[in-house]
């Protein structure tokens, strides 16, 4: 698990498949809050390597080393391993080929070539949504037969059955009349942003006729934002539990991608304002009115689609995509 939202997906897996008497090691490296998730979710963890930064040199090193001390791990109880499954890192899919286990390789992002072409070489099977083309993984270098579609979101694994504390914003603290907006900013750290601090205007013009809860992605983005907006903007100091508080929002705010669609599948009105190049999973939901885009924002176009005068289709979630990875997960523990 190399990010926050990996937790997210596999803590019912692995907690369902345990029901069952299967036992699982737990890799991570503390990057957007990861390590503060596995404690939150109770999972025993081990620690392996860390997140090397934006450049590039420094990321192709962190490939091979963080890899190779994966394999070490791995080599330790190689006889008790079944087999292994990751969500868009490639350091597990690398150990896991040079240690001879089964490896599932999971992904929604189908731009990140500089994870997907070094992952899908040595992954055993490549797991994606029914929404992105095979494609799109083919001309990266993933052999057909071993692309398998799954139904739904990725985050309708962990949210299909997902109710809501409806009272969870009053126990962190949070007491307003005002509309609740969520806002997320961009992953500054990662490979692939270009732009930072664009959110700051939009806040600016939102927080006083609004209540902003802004959840930061890195202990960096909490001290800058804070030094930016005080006791104005509610920014925890702890990792909050980001379903709930989606669903206790009038609206998210988002430069990312998960939690947008976590928002989707819980209902809530979302804008996404990505700047880079959208995800086909985002561009689909975009195309079919589940979320909206749009960049840069204005106080108007906010207050519209809070009043319901610009409008959105709602998803209709289920446990289909993950009795679809328990099933496969269940088959690989077998075989």
């Amino acid at each position: 698990m190399t990010t926050g939202p990996h937790v997210l997906f596999f803590e019912p897996l692995i907690k369902t498949l345990e029901k069952e008497g299967i036992d699982f090691l737990i890799t991570a490296r503390p990057y957007q809050h990861s390590i503060e998730l596995l404690k939150q979710k109770k999972l025993n963890y081990t620690i392996i390597g860390k997140h090397y930064g934006r450049n590039t040199l420094r990321k192709a090193f962190g490939l091979f080393f963080r890899s190779l001390i994966l394999w070490r791990e791995i080599m330790k109880q190689k006889n008790q391993i079944s087999f292994s499954i990751t969500h868009d890192s490639p350091y597990c899919s690398i150990a896991s080929n040079f240690t001879g286990i089964y490896n599932l390789w999971t992904s929604d992002n189908d731009k990140a070539k500089y994870t997907i072409i070094p992952s899908v070489k040595f992954a055993n099977k490549v797991i994606i949504p029914k929404f992105i083309p095979k494609e799109n993984f083919v001309k990266m270098g993933t052999k057909k037969d071993n692309i398998l579609h799954y139904p739904g979101l990725k985050e309708d694994v962990y949210l299909g059955d997902f109710k809501p504390n409806k009272r969870y914003l009053e126990e962190i603290g949070v007491e307003t009349t005002k509309p609740v907006i969520l806002i997320r900013p961009e992953a500054s750290e990662a490979l692939y942003v270009k732009e930072t601090d664009y959110l700051v205007p939009i806040i600016e013009t939102l927080k006083e006729d609004n209540f902003i809860i802004f959840m930061p992605r890195s202990p960096d983005q909490r001290v800058v934002y804070k030094r930016i907006f005080g006791s104005s903007v509610f920014i925890p100091t702890e990792v909050l539990d980001g379903p709930n508080v989606i669903a206790n929002s009038s609206l998210i705010i988002s430069a990312g991608g998960t939690m947008n669609r976590e928002a989707v599948v819980l209902g809530k009105k979302v804008i996404s304002t990505f700047r880079e190049e959208l995800l086909t999973v985002d561009k689909w939901l975009i195309e079919n009115e589940f979320m909206l885009h749009n960049p840069n924002p204005s106080k108007e176009f906010v207050e519209n689609v809070i009043d319901g005068e610009i409008q959105t289709r709602t998803y209709k979630r289920s446990n289909d995509a993950f009795n679809f990875f328990l099933d496969l997960m269940r088959d690989a523990e077998n075989n």
